[in-house]
């Protein structure tokens, strides 16, 4: 398995775990989100998308909100 491809995964798990910590969030909205974004983006090739997108991620999660 890629670098990339386990980055990838442990977002995903990362945002599967802060799903559980919302409480004025509807969290069935917050997962189907998250799914159709990694699902609309599991196609992409090129390296910069892929690190742009791993940063907007990682941004979310620390910041805990959309930038």
């Amino acid at each position: 398995m890629s670098i990339v491809r386990q980055n990838v995964i442990s977002l995903y798990r990362e945002f599967l775990k802060y799903s559980k910590t919302l409480k004025y969030t509807d969290k069935d909205f917050f997962l189907n989100r998250i799914r159709k974004e990694f699902y609309d983006n599991r196609n992409l090739t090129s390296a910069e998308e892929i690190e742009l997108h791993l940063k907007r991620g990682k941004n979310f999660l620390s910041n805990k909100r959309l930038l």
